[in-house]
């Protein structure tokens, strides 16, 4: 059975994850597999928490059942692609998992700022090009630190953030620009036109380091602008990209455990606005203003 190393955890499984490295350990969490009888189908997008406090996700006709923060029971049919399986493992259901276990999950990605001490996180709903732009700053030599899920540990006051799933996940028209063929990666899953692109990581560089900075992605009719965002505002900002919400408020007993953990965070780091053209054509503009600002 291998072991995986990720956000924090060791995670013991019956299923190869091929996105993540092995690493030895003692488990925090097991990921069990077996296929469903064929007469058995499950549904392509449910999610519910079932009595016994077990999440009960259905996504893409596999069933993955969440329980407790350490373990992860997948069904899936036979002859499925086991890349979808492993896909939504690494997304969803891991995001679900560490809610569980008192995480506050963004829909963010971050990097290592250039002082060295501490994370950046860029955040914004589907389609604001986080993931384009950690493609294009891993490139430039930043350390890219987690894709897409970013879980926050704020149990010591200070928000602390596990490295994630080394991988960015890029859509075909980012990789050509790149000019990264399409063709050596593994596709997100198979119906869409987004892949995985697999990140190498030192050994020697660290597994936590603080958040210090949250930007949050828009898109502008004019140059690029980074403007410093407080208060009530900031704390709306990092409300509206929580990730899942939802299963965070039926296994935390409502809204409030999120509302406070993202106004905890709001206060604690800082918050920014970054608004930009979406071309291609004018993002190194947007970059050298984002670079001379992660410096300061």
């Amino acid at each position: 059975m291998p072991t995986y190393r990720v956000f924090g955890l060791t995670i013991d499984s019956q299923i190869a994850i091929p996105s993540l490295a092995e690493a030895p350990g003692k488990a925090d969490a097991q990921v069990t597999f077996e296929y469903a009888p064929d007469e058995v189908a499950f549904g392509n997008w449910e999610n519910a928490l079932r009595d016994d406090r077990v999440f009960d996700m259905q996504l893409d006709g596999i069933r993955y059942l969440v329980a407790e923060g350490n373990r992860i029971d997948i069904t899936a049919p036979r002859g499925i692609d086991m890349g979808l399986v492993t896909g939504w493992l690494t997304g969803q259901v891991l995001g679900t998992l560490l809610v569980q276990r008192g995480r506050l999950a963004l829909h963010a990605n971050a990097v290592v700022l250039p002082n060295g001490k501490g994370l950046a996180a860029f955040a914004g709903p589907s389609g604001a090009g986080k993931s384009t732009l950690a493609a294009m700053l891993e490139r430039r030599g930043y350390d890219m630190f987690c894709d897409d899920l970013l879980a926050i540990d704020g149990a010591s006051g200070t928000p602390m953030v596990d490295r994630g799933v080394p991988r960015i996940k890029l859509w075909r028209e980012t990789l050509d620009h790149l000019g990264i063929s399409a063709a050596d990666l593994d596709p997100v899953i198979a119906r869409a036109d987004k892949y995985q692109m697999p990140l190498s990581v030192n050994p020697a560089a660290p597994e936590r380091l603080p958040l210090r900075r949250i930007y949050l992605l828009e898109q502008s009719a004019t140059g690029p602008a980074i403007d410093r965002v407080r208060g009530a505002e900031a704390g709306a900002l990092v409300v509206d990209n929580a990730y899942r919400w939802a299963a965070a408020s039926l296994w935390h007993g409502g809204d409030d455990w999120g509302f406070e953990r993202c106004l905890d965070l709001a206060r604690t780091c800082e918050v920014y606005r970054f608004s930009r053209l979406f071309d291609f054509g004018r993002a190194e503009d947007a970059l050298v203003l984002l670079e001379q600002h992660l410096a300061q």
